[in-house]
C-alpha cells in the first residue's frame, strides 16, 4: 500500500505504511528499497543509502537495489560511484536496458565517451523502442561535433516517445549550436509544455530568446529558472549579465552579489580574478565579498567592455 501512495504522490502516507511495515518485517528487501526510492524523492540521501545497504544484507544479488542506488549517485554528480553501481547491477542482469542506459549517462558526464556510446547502443539494441538512448546519443554526438547525426538521434528518439521531454531540449541545444535560435526555441518551448518543472529547460530556452534579442522573454525565463532551483548561480549570471546589458545595472549588481552571498568563498574567489584582470580590482584574492570587490563590481557593471 505504501507503494501505491507514493505513486499516487502521497509522500507522507506512503513513508508511514513503509515504516509500520518494516517494523514489522524489517528483512523485506524490496520494502527497503522501496523506502529508500521515496527517502531519494524526498532529499534524505543519507536515510535512502542506508535503507539500500540494509536492502543489500538481505539480498545482496538485488540487481534493482543496485540499480537505483546507482541513480541516486548519478542525481548528486558521484558519477565514479555511479559507474560501480551500475556495474553491479548489470552483472546481477545483464538484460537490463535502463540500467545500460543509465550506466552510459555516467560514463557521458565522466568523459568515458566510447563506454557511454557502447551503452547507449546495448540499451537501443536491447528494447528496440526505447527512447532514452537515442537523446542520449543526440547529446553524445553534440559533444562529438558531429551536430547532424545528433539531430537525427533526437528525432529518432521524438519518433519512438513524442512526450519525451529531454529529447526536444537535446535537439534544441543542437540547433541553438547551428545557429537555429526559431527552430530550437520551438524545441524548448515543447521541452517546457512536457517537462515544466525542469529549471535548465527555462534558462536555456532564456538563452534562445536572448540570442533572437527577445530580451524580456530571457528575463522571464531566468527568473522562472530561479524560481525551481534559487540555489543553482548559473541562472543569476545569465540573468545579471542579460540586465548589464540592457541598461539595468542596479537590477545586474543585486543578481551578482546573490550569485557571490550562494556560491560563497570559491565564486568570489573567481570573480576577484576577473575583476582585477579588467583592471577593476586591486586588492588581494581573499575569496571574500567585502567594499574593496563590491566597488570593484559596481565598476565593472558600469564598464561596458568589462
Amino acid at each position: 500500500r505504501g507503494r501505491t501512495y507514493a505513486v499516487a504522490g502521497d509522500n507522507a502516507r506512503a513513508m508511514a505504511d513503509l515504516n509500520t511495515y518494516l517494523n514489522k518485517m524489517p528483512n523485506d528487501a524490496d520494502a527497503l528499497m522501496n523506502r529508500a526510492n521515496l527517502h531519494a524523492d524526498l532529499g534524505n540521501i543519507s536515510s535512502a543509502l542506508e535503507d539500500y545497504n540494509a536492502a543489500l544484507k538481505v539480498r545482496p544479488d538485488h540487481a534493482d537495489v543496485y540499480y537505483n542506488k546507482g541513480l541516486l549517485k548519478l542525481q548528486y554528480k558521484e558519477f565514479f560511484r555511479a559507474i560501480g553501481d551500475f556495474d553491479r547491477a548489470l552483472q546481477l542482469n545483464p538484460n537490463d536496458a535502463q540500467a545500460y542506459n543509465a550506466r552510459g549517462e555516467a560514463e557521458f558526464a565522466y568523459g568515458l565517451n566510447s563506454r557511454a556510446m557502447e551503452d547507449f547502443n546495448r540499451a537501443a539494441a536491447l528494447v528496440p523502442g526505447f527512447a532514452k538512448p537515442y537523446a542520449n546519443r543526440c547529446l553524445l554526438f553534440r559533444k562529438l561535433g558531429d551536430l547532424d547525426k545528433a539531430v537525427s538521434q533526437c528525432d529518432e528518439a521524438i519518433r519512438l516517445n513524442a512526450r519525451l521531454a529531454i529529447a526536444y531540449f537535446y535537439r534544441g541545444g543542437v540547433r541553438m549550436e547551428r545557429d537555429e535560435p526559431a527552430a530550437a526555441l520551438d524545441d524548448f518551448n515543447k521541452a517546457i509544455e512536457l517537462g515544466p518543472v525542469y529549471p535548465d529547460y527555462y534558462a536555456t530556452r532564456g538563452d534562445a530568446f536572448e540570442a533572437s534579442g527577445q530580451r524580456e522573454q530571457a528575463i522571464m525565463d531566468y527568473t522562472s529558472a530561479i524560481g525551481l532551483n534559487p540555489k543553482n548561480t548559473a541562472y543569476y549570471n545569465k540573468r545579471g549579465i542579460l540586465y548589464k546589458a540592457m541598461g539595468k545595472p542596479d537590477l545586474a549588481l543585486a543578481d551578482f552579489e546573490k550569485r557571490y552571498e550562494i556560491g560563497g568563498e570559491t565564486v568570489i574567489l573567481k570573480a576577484q580574478d576577473y575583476l582585477a584582470d579588467k583592471g577593476h580590482y586591486k586588492g588581494k584574492l581573499t575569496g571574500k565579498y567585502d567594499e574593496a570587490t563590491r566597488q570593484a563590481l559596481k565598476a565593472c557593471v558600469a564598464d561596458p567592455g568589462c
